[in-house]
């Protein structure tokens, strides 16, 4: 997949809370399809891919709050590393 920009979006998760929740950059999430997490060794080796999630598509918020959140949940039941 071409024309995407990688972004650091959480660094230095405790991944024994089992979750996190991601917080949009200034200006909110961009929407569209072909979306994916990586979760990779640091902030410095973004090819060290440990898990990456299936393509995704994030769409706007057709909330009549005005508020435009979107709320991300990575969770699992047991990991292996």
């Amino acid at each position: 997949m071409t024309g995407f920009q990688r972004e650091v979006l959480a660094a230095l998760v405790d991944g024994t809370a089992g979750f996190t929740l991601l917080n949009p950059h200034n200006g909110g999430w961009p929407t569209g399809p072909n979306f994916r997490v990586n979760l990779v060794k640091d902030d410095q080796s973004l090819d060290s891919i440990l898990a990456q999630s299936q393509y995704f598509n994030i769409t706007a918020s057709t909330s009549t709050t005005g508020l435009g959140t979107y709320v991300f949940l990575i969770s699992h039941t047991s990991m292996a590393l």
